[in-house]
């Protein structure tokens, strides 16, 4: 079992709310950690964009993230959704497992 560590940008707390409740009642995650909403600033389609964000990181398998994939570009309300993860290479076992168990 791989466990990865998802990063997610929302546009605000609803937002990540819902995407957050839909993967955990499809099994495909274990837990959803939502941060209190920050500030974004980036560029974007050559405009200087600077706006609140929520984040959130998702935490499941490696084996998962295709669906998990799917489903954000489902239902994420930004074109190009900032989806990014990490594996995680260690950690409390008993922790790591819960993971495991609580995904398909």
């Amino acid at each position: 079992m791989v466990a990865i560590f998802i990063h997610v940008n929302t546009k605000d707390h609803a937002e990540a709310k819902d995407i957050a409740e839909f993967l955990l009642a499809a099994n495909l995650i274990s837990c959803a950690n939502i941060m209190p909403q920050h500030h974004a600033i980036y560029e974007w389609e050559g405009k200087f964009v600077s706006e609140p964000e929520t984040s959130m990181i998702l935490k499941t398998e490696e084996k998962n993230y295709k669906e998990i994939e799917r489903v954000l570009l489902l239902k994420h309300s930004y074109d190009c959704p900032p989806i990014c993860y990490w594996k995680v290479d260690g950690g409390y076992k008993p922790y790591l497992a819960w993971i495991k168990n609580r995904t398909v």
